[in-house]
């Protein structure tokens, strides 16, 4: 039987937390009958993630190498045999009931590319701060907002006409994908209540707090925005609030530099246009702590 929900997975030695990642999967189908597939791509892991991830049910492993995280889920999201897709990090949790309340949305708007929920994010699930207001997708919300692509079940015949993940930008891929999904009208639905937690740790890619994890995404963020600029297909708008956030990762890039002298970028040295700056302040201060959209 096909199964319904693929739940697509790039892990790299994470034996700390991918037993729980794997764990919270039954917990988010409730007490459905919905049928799921794990599918992991696994970066040459050293400690026992593969062993701990295939002792559970469901999980098929497609890959030993990969060339990093979205390389991982590029190749996951191919083999995925569901209609529907959802990416789990292999340190974070799916929400109990949430692919209920996701494939429930999706299955009544036969048109949809994608239902979004809220998120929620800590060190561990009970305090967790949260993030549920959800407003429509827009370039500015894309660039200064939560992307949160985790929180996002995507109809499997969507991604396909998406594409993959870019894997030259770092960390930004996440908010080009969605950019993508903008530029190409996607009809998306917004679902009540947070569906994902982010777990905050020193070695997560985008939540750790020390000044190498600012160093990977102000970098990522002067990748993303020279990576636009060069699409001479960007709307006039789009051009707008990459400059704009160009220029605010110009500022982060600098002031980080300044304060420990862990960067050295030619870029930071860069004149940036006043104008870009205001337009990227007001878009910062508007859009910070506030998810991207639906």
């Amino acid at each position: 039987m096909q199964p319904r929900v693929s739940i697509v997975m790039a892990a790299r030695n994470a034996a700390n937390y991918i037993g729980e990642a794997l764990s919270s999967i039954e917990p988010a189908l409730g007490h459905s009958d919905l049928t799921y597939e794990v599918v992991l791509a696994d970066g040459q892991s050293t400690d026992p993630t593969l062993a701990i991830a295939t002792s559970f049910p469901g999980v098929r492993l497609v890959s030993h190498r990969d060339g990093g995280i979205y390389d991982g889920m590029n190749r996951a999201v191919a083999a995925a045999e569901g209609e529907f897709v959802i990416i789990l990090n292999s340190d974070d949790l799916l929400l109990p009931g949430s692919l209920v309340k996701l494939v429930g949305a999706l299955s009544l708007h036969e048109g949809g590319g994608a239902a979004s929920g809220g998120i929620k994010f800590g060190s561990n699930a009970g305090p967790a701060a949260a993030l549920e207001k959800l407003v429509p997708l827009s370039s500015s919300g894309l660039l200064f907002g939560v992307p949160a692509i985790n929180a996002r079940l995507f109809r499997r015949s969507f991604l396909d006409r998406l594409g993959p993940f870019r894997t030259d930008i770092g960390l930004g891929a996440d908010r080009e994908l969605l950019l993508r999904a903008l530029r190409i009208g996607m009809q998306g639905l917004a679902v009540e209540g947070a569906v994902y937690f982010y777990r905050t740790h020193a070695g997560s890619h985008t939540l750790s707090s020390d000044s190498a994890g600012r160093v990977r995404i102000y970098e990522s963020d002067l990748q993303l925005a020279s990576a636009l600029l060069a699409d001479a297909s960007l709307s006039s708008l789009e051009r707008l609030d990459t400059r704009a956030y160009l220029a605010i990762a110009r500022v982060k890039i600098r002031r980080l530099a300044q304060s420990n002298g862990c960067v050295r970028r030619q870029d930071t040295m860069e004149r940036t246009r006043a104008l870009d700056l205001i337009r990227g302040l007001r878009h910062y201060f508007h859009w910070r702590g506030v998810l991207s959209g639906f």
